[in-house]
C-alpha cells in the first residue's frame, strides 16, 4: 500500500519530468514549478533544458526551497541566459548571500563602469561600490568575464531571508549596473527600517525601474478598528511607483498652467490698486 507522502512523491516526480519535456519540445512560455523540492541536480536538469529553449518567458520557482547554493546555481545560469523576463524565486529560502549572487549575475560590468561616476556625484555611497569576480569565472581576468544578464525585466524574492548591509550593498550594484529590470520584489523580508529606508533609495539611481516593492516582514500589524488604515499606510510607505512619463508630463503641464492662472490673477489684482 502507497501513502499519501508516496503519491504526492510520485507525482511530482512526474510534474518534473513532465515540465522537462514540455520545455525541450518548445511547448510551455511559462514554467511553474512553485511547490516542488529542487535539488541542484534537478536545478541542473532545468537548466540544461532551458538553454536550449528560446520560448520560456516565466519562470517561477515559488517555494522550491532552492536555498543560496540554488540560487548560485541560477545565477550562473542567468549570465548567459538571454529569454526569460521574468523570474520568481520567492519563498525559498534565501539569505543576503542568495541574493547577491543573483544581482552580481544581473549586473552588466560595462554598464556599471558607464554609469557609477554619473550617480556618485549625486548619491556619495555609490562611489565605493565595486564589481567582483564572479564566483564561477574566478580564473578569468576582468575583461573576459561574463556580461550580466540583459533579459530579465520582473524579479520577485520575496517572503525570504534577504537582510542587512550585504543585501543592500547587492541592490546599490543591481541598479547603477542594471538597465533592464522593471520590477523587483522584496516584500516580506526582514529588512530593519534604516536598510529598507537605503534601499528604496536606491530607486533613484535608474529610469528604468518602474516598482520596487519593500513591504517588510518586520512590520507591525496593529490591533483594533484602524487595524487595516495603518496597514495600508505601512504599504503604500513601502511601494515605489514611479510616475509613467506621458501621465509625469501632464501633470507638469497642468501644474504650469495653474501657477500661470496664480501670476495672472495677481497681476490683475496689483492692477486694481
Amino acid at each position: 500500500m502507497f501513502s499519501g507522502q508516496d503519491y504526492r512523491y510520485k507525482g511530482a516526480v512526474v510534474r518534473f519530468k513532465r515540465t522537462i519535456e514540455d520545455i525541450k519540445e518548445g511547448k510551455l512560455n511559462d514554467v511553474d514549478l512553485t511547490g516542488l523540492v529542487l535539488s541542484l541536480y534537478k536545478l541542473q536538469l532545468l537548466c540544461n533544458a532551458l538553454k536550449e529553449n528560446y520560448a520560456v518567458k516565466t519562470l517561477n520557482l515559488t517555494h522550491c526551497k532552492i536555498g543560496d547554493e540554488g540560487a548560485a546555481y541560477l545565477a550562473e545560469f542567468l549570465t548567459s541566459e538571454r529569454h526569460i523576463q521574468t523570474l520568481i524565486l520567492a519563498d525559498n529560502n534565501l539569505t543576503g548571500t542568495g541574493f547577491k549572487v543573483l544581482c552580481d549575475a544581473l549586473v552588466d560590468p560595462e554598464t556599471f563602469n558607464k554609469r557609477q561616476t554619473g550617480i556618485a556625484i549625486i548619491h556619495s555611497e555609490a562611489e565605493f561600490l565595486k564589481l567582483e569576480r564572479y564566483h564561477w569565472d574566478e580564473d578569468l581576468p576582468f575583461n573576459q568575464k561574463s556580461c550580466g544578464n540583459t533579459a530579465v525585466k520582473h524579479l520577485d524574492v520575496s517572503s525570504n531571508n534577504i537582510k542587512g548591509t550585504e543585501a543592500l550593498t547587492a541592490m546599490r550594484k543591481l541598479m547603477v549596473g542594471n538597465q533592464t529590470l522593471e520590477t523587483i520584489n522584496l516584500n516580506f523580508n526582514p529588512f530593519d527600517l534604516l536598510t529598507r529606508a537605503e534601499i528604496r533609495n536606491t530607486f533613484a539611481y535608474t529610469e528604468t525601474l518602474q516598482r520596487l516593492d519593500t513591504v517588510s516582514s518586520t512590520d507591525a500589524y496593529y490591533e483594533g478598528e484602524n487595524a487595516i488604515a495603518l496597514q495600508n499606510e505601512i504599504e503604500r510607505s513601502s511601494i515605489i511607483v514611479r510616475a509613467p512619463k506621458l501621465e509625469l508630463k501632464r501633470k507638469l503641464e497642468v501644474l504650469s498652467m495653474d501657477e500661470m492662472d496664480v501670476d495672472a490673477k495677481a497681476a490683475a489684482s496689483y492692477r486694481r490698486r
